[in-house]
């Protein structure tokens, strides 16, 4: 007499509490009923065995702590059901007990003891192995029990079937699914019509599990909870909109679990309007409540949307505040760059004693990078260490991200080797940090060391590596990570590698070859054919550049902002207009002046370049969006084009405008004075750039009064300045930026004296370097 056989009609499915948002959490409800809807004996509880109404209560038991996980009470009903003599008859809700509780180890010493084992017992194991994780454990089980002549129940199919999907074997779950077909097992079974659902949708096979459902007469939620998780884990979250929307029009309610995903779609869509009618639903529903899973998820949705002040009062609402719940809050504030909050959430959480967990730490951590909370990350650092969280490596990479941030690449990399597995992302933090900072040959060196380890680079490391090499001109380095793309046919499937093909090839002089990896790439988008229009600018090719932008408008692309800034700045070189005024109405049709104050600084300075001042200053009157640099555009190219005195009258209407210049404001400005001959007015100047605006001339403000005192011929008072401002110790500066203007207005003035002495500054310098 098998005791699952005894086992009477559950509760109502509304009772059963999920412990988790993702399709593992149906799997454990299929699972189960399939087991209590199995076919029973004839024999009545109590008509069997003079103990059935023990075994009954035992089964009860142990079945109650295999809900609960509860393996301290499993043990002792197990301690009882060993003196009853009834450890036979209970085999099989013991093996489950130990296999649901994670005990698998207990499970299969009991399971190896028996004597006698049919499908249930062989059920309890692979469901034991299913819902752990060990989907390989499982499938071998299900080998050696068809290979000892027992046939798999429905209840069995249910947790291979889950198996299957955990390991995306999609060809094992077809042949599973045929078997399932040639024993008739499917007709009418909802339970396992819902677990080959899960499977296809793990698979990521949607339309497959679609259809399984439209083939169901009357498909409860659990069905439909499946549907809905698959396309909301593959990212189709349209798609799962509209299966919720179609579940209530068949007059299917939602329940918890279905509220709770559709919750994490609008965040992922950004859908406030959407999470606002979800959360009135749950509200008439009276579903909130104390469900702690429901709260963290409004909470989630709305701190994702950016209603912070919303997500913060549903948090304050919860009866129970727990770490997901805060956490939720956290990665809100983290993700939207919030980092001085996500903090102050932090320490609240802390201050209630609620403890954080790695996601806890990952996003705080990300948010002491972007604030810059040195003392405040390595005391976390110190926390983790302590909680022996390095070992994850989503907090361990998140270390490394903040310490790149903070500029400290040998701590980050310090990180990196007390890792115990350093897999391919925590290297790419590393890599993107150097790169970042500069470091380019030490992120070139990390490349390689990630290829000595044995790990394969993915696309993102690829990107990292090809950014350095264009930034060092590294080109033989540069084609033999192109050989390991062209290997790895990564190309086709990913644009965004082709595009930091192109880039890199135009950052190195390659223009032709980063022209021919363009033609080859089937999906060149407008950042693929940007990355060669700005390589052409940046090497003065044009004309080339106009060609491209061209053939970009032939294939349909839209130019972006970075498109059409790189064609202003090529405008303005050569003074094309007629271009300009092209690409200007190309922003306006676009509507972009309104979203980019780089597009705006650009187009002033095109105009300005070309010299059509009035249209410049025309446009800087209409932008929506202006700064000190449109402004700085605009002087320069009265600057430019030696129109001084009207420089200095825009100088004076920016700052009645209220905006405060820059030093590179007073680089024109000084130019303008200078080259004027208002010498004294180019010193008040100076004063008034320290004491009104806080700013302090540096080499470029000053080389611009040597200039004015060289065209004057006032080259005593230059000598003077320079010695003054110790220019002669700062060797670049004194060798790039002055002794050529000085040397200039000596040779413009016939000074022998002043240019001997230039002569053997320099020398002098020189020599000083030499022997330090």
């Amino acid at each position: 007499m098998h005791v699952l056989s005894l086992l009477g009609k559950r509760n109502s499915r509304a009772s059963f509490q999920y412990k988790s948002l993702g399709i593992d959490g149906l799997w454990i409800e299929c699972w189960y009923n399939s087991f209590v809807n199995a076919p029973r004996l004839p024999n009545q509880i109590g008509l069997v065995h003079p103990c059935s109404r023990g075994i009954s209560a035992f089964v009860l038991l142990l079945n109650d702590c295999s809900r609960k996980k509860d393996l301290c009470r499993g043990t002792k009903v197990h301690d009882e059901i060993e003196q009853s003599g009834l450890l036979e008859q209970c085999s099989d809700a013991l093996v489950c007990m130990y296999a649901r509780c994670g005990s698998l180890l207990k499970a299969i010493n009991l399971f190896d003891r028996f004597r006698s084992k049919d499908v249930f017992t062989w059920t309890a194991l692979i469901g034991g192995y299913a819902n752990i994780g060990k989907g390989h454990k499982a499938l071998s089980c299900f080998k050696r029990m068809r290979q000892e002549g027992i046939s798999p129940s429905a209840a069995t199919f249910v947790s291979i079937l889950k198996a299957c999907g955990d390991m995306r074997m999609l060809d094992k779950g077809e042949e599973i699914h045929n078997e399932i077909l040639k024993h008739g097992l499917l007709k009418d079974n909802v339970v396992l019509n819902t677990a080959l659902m899960g499977m296809y949708a793990k698979c990521g096979v949607l339309l497959k599990a679609q259809e399984l459902l439209d083939k169901l007469p009357d498909p409860d939620v659990i069905a439909w909870n499946v549907l809905i998780m698959g396309y909301m884990d593959h990212g189709q979250f349209g798609q799962a909109w509209t299966c919720f929307e179609r579940m209530q029009y068949e007059h299917v309610s939602p329940s918890v679990v279905t509220f709770a995903c559709m919750l994490k779609i609008c965040g992922n869509l950004k859908a406030a309007d959407k999470g606002k009618h979800i959360h009135d639903e749950i509200i008439k529903l009276g579903l909130l409540g104390n469900n702690i899973v429901l709260g963290t998820a409004l909470v989630d949705m709305y701190a994702k949307c950016g209603n912070f002040v919303k997500a913060r009062q549903v948090l304050e609402e919860l009866p129970v505040r727990d770490t997901i719940s805060w956490t939720a809050l956290i990665a809100g504030y983290s993700e939207y760059g919030k980092g001085l909050q996500a903090l102050d959430c932090f320490e609240q959480m802390e201050y209630e004693g609620v403890s954080p967990n790695a996601v806890t730490f990952a996003s705080v951590l990300k948010a002491c990078g972007d604030t810059g909370e040195v003392a405040k990350g390595e005391s976390i650092h110190d926390e983790v260490c302590k909680q022996h969280l390095l070992k994850d490596t989503v907090v361990g990479t998140a270390l490394i991200n903040m310490y790149c941030k903070f500029g400290a690449l040998a701590k980050a990399q310090e990180v990196l080797k007390e890792f115990c597995v350093r897999d391919i992302i925590a290297w790419n933090a590393l890599l993107s940090g150097y790169v970042d900072h500069g470091e380019n040959a030490e992120g070139l060196d990390c490349f390689w060391q990630i290829q000595h380890e044995r790990l394969s680079p993915n696309v993102v490391t690829f990107i990292c590596a090809l950014k350095a090499c264009g930034n060092i001109g590294a080109l033989v380095e540069g084609q033999s990570i192109h050989d390991q793309i062209r290997e790895r046919d990564l190309l086709n499937s990913h644009t965004v590698l082709g595009t930091a093909l192109v880039d890199m090839y135009a950052k190195c002089s390659a223009l032709t070859k980063a022209a021919e990896v363009l033609k080859q790439l089937q999906n060149r988008d407008t950042m693929s054919w940007t990355a060669l229009i700005a390589g052409y600018v940046e090497h003065g090719e044009t004309t080339q550049a106009f060609e491209c932008f061209e053939q970009m408008q032939e294939e349909g692309l839209i130019p972006n902002v970075v498109t059409l800034v790189c064609l202003l700045r090529a405008t303005g070189r050569l003074g094309l207009s007629i271009w300009g005024e092209k690409i200007h109405d190309e922003i306006s049709r676009q509507g972009l002046l309104a979203e980019s104050v780089d597009l705006c600084i650009a187009l002033v300075d095109m105009y300005a370049k070309c010299g059509a001042l009035t249209k410049a200053r025309q446009v800087l009157n209409e932008l929506p969006l202006q700064n000190v640099s449109c402004w700085n555009a605009l002087i320069a190219g009265y600057v430019q084009n030696g129109k001084f005195a009207e420089a200095l009258i825009v100088f004076d209407e920016m700052k009645n405008e209220g905006l405060s210049p820059d030093e590179v404001t007073f680089v024109c400005v000084l130019s303008a004075y200078c080259r004027l001959g208002l010498m004294q007015e180019a010193q008040n100047c100076c004063l008034e750039m320290s004491t009104r605006f806080g700013l302090y001339p540096d080499s470029r403000q000053f080389t611009c009064m040597i200039d004015g005192f060289g065209r004057l011929g006032c080259l005593t008072q230059a000598v003077e300045m320079i010695e003054d401002l110790k220019f002669i110790s700062r060797r670049d500066s004194f060798d790039s930026e002055v002794r050529p203007v000085l040397l200039g207005a000596c040779q413009r003035w016939g000074d022998l004296n002043v240019g001997r002495w230039a002569f053997e500054c320099t020398h002098h310098v020189k020599s000083v370097g030499a022997a330090a």
